[in-house]
Formats: structure tokens, sequence, C-alpha cells
């Protein structure tokens, strides 16, 4: 499908386009996948697997109730794990095992 077309599709786009400040993200779809079950990321514990394996943009960790919002820091545009640091790479590892349990994808491959 074409960009233009897979941008349409977004549920932000009403009659072929975003309000200001919306903006939609064209995935690579050799490294992106639309999952057939949702991966419960454990927004509502402090044990839960954003609060493990996600970092804010200046890489501290998220906390349960505070700011930043979660919500906000994972919509970001950016790269979440750095596979060749380790702290990184076993945060990925995290999700990795969360999105296979659950889905024919491998995040890490």
């Amino acid at each position: 499908m074409h960009y233009r077309a897979r941008a349409g599709a977004n549920a932000h786009v009403e009659a072929g386009w975003l309000d200001d400040g919306q903006r939609v993200f064209i995935a690579d779809r050799s490294r992106s996948a639309l999952f057939d079950r949702a991966v419960d990321l454990g927004a509502q514990s402090k044990q839960g697997l954003m609060f493990q394996a996600f970092r804010t943009k200046a890489g501290e960790p998220l906390h349960f109730g505070a700011s930043p919002h979660w919500s906000g820091t994972l919509r970001a545009c950016r790269c979440m794990f750095d596979l060749e640091n380790r702290e990184d790479r076993e945060r990925a590892k995290l999700v990795h095992t969360a999105i296979r349990r659950l889905n024919e994808f491998a995040l890490m491959s």
C-alpha cells in the first residue's frame, strides 16, 4: 500500500486531514507489524512492562503516576533501545519476550 493510503487509514485522519499538532508515522513493514493480540504494558502497576523496559527521552526511568506521563513517552518517534548498550539490550529483551508470548513476531532476530 502506498504511504499516503496507509496514513489515510490512521485513526487520527478524518476526510484526508489531520488536526493541528497531529502526526502520523509510517513504519517500515519489514520492522513493524500489527499484532493479533495486544501486549499489556502494565500501565496500572509499578511492576508493569512499561516501567521496567522504557525510558524517557533523557534516558530516565518512567515512574508510576509521575511526569512525564507514560503515554507521551511511548508515542515518541525515537529510538527506544540501543542494542549495543547492555542495559538497553536487556530491556529490549523484556519487550521481545512479551510480544513473542502473544504474537508471531520476533522483535529481536
